[in-house]
């Protein structure tokens, strides 16, 4: 059996070695929120002024598309800060910068693809989907375009050309070769036909023309555009 003394002794050692290993604990707690302070305060002012250098950039690159300065933009998209010259790239996008297009593909072409350049990387490809899409549509409409000027050019010539026989002065009694009755050259629309020298109304003898398609009295192959109009043109 263990004298009393030992017990006694043993239970303060014990005692002892918890104190020790919480003060220890402690101490490596202290000396962790230490080193956090250390590392942090320095870190967190690095982040405020990269985040001021971010507003300064974006607000220099705004005022620069916004007076269109297109040579100093291209200039910071080929050779600025890395998010400089992607403000930069976007605004000459949105600017359609005729050059901006092959600084973008010889960005995509220099950088490494790895995990840190995936972002900028994504960030290019974007741009360029953007363009390819702007041009795309610009083709469409230049096609669209060009395909209603054609139709505007068929239309006009499609328009039927008049013919005008001009004489000098009003025939007397002569009848329509369609109705045989006296034409009015002051009233009725009159036409002649050029190979007979016969005259007739204009709407009788279009209607005469779709069923047979022939003059009715020399019987020539025609159809009623081949008809000049009658106009009375009197010596002054």
């Amino acid at each position: 059996m263990m004298p009393k003394w030992m017990e006694n002794k043993g239970e303060e050692l014990g005692f002892l070695e918890v104190k020790y290993k919480k003060g220890r604990d402690e101490l490596i707690y202290i000396m962790l929120a230490f080193v956090l302070v250390i590392i942090g305060i320095p870190l967190l002012w690095i982040f405020f002024i990269h985040l001021d250098n971010l507003k300064k950039w974006f607000l220099e690159i705004m005022e620069l598309r916004e007076n269109s300065e297109q040579e100093k933009l291209l200039v910071i998209a080929k050779s600025g800060e890395i998010v400089k010259r992607q403000y930069a790239a976007s605004a000459l996008v949105d600017l359609e910068n005729n050059e901006i297009k092959d600084i973008i593909k010889e960005k995509i072409r220099t950088t490494k693809p790895n995990q840190y350049n995936a972002g900028v990387i994504s960030f290019y490809g974007g741009l360029l989907t953007n363009i390819d899409d702007r041009e795309e549509r610009e083709k469409i409409n230049r096609k669209e375009l060009g395909i209603e000027k054609k139709k505007e050019l068929v239309k006009e010539s499609e328009l039927p050309i008049v013919l005008a026989f001009i004489i000098k002065e009003e025939p007397q009694n002569k009848t329509c070769m369609v109705s045989k009755l006296v034409l009015n050259f002051q009233i009725d629309e009159i036409v002649i036909c050029t190979n007979c020298r016969n005259y007739g109304k204009k709407e009788l003898l279009k209607n005469w023309l779709i069923k047979t398609k022939k003059c009715p009295i020399c019987n020539k192959q025609s159809n009623i555009d081949e008809f000049p109009v009658v106009i009375i043109r009197k010596n002054r």
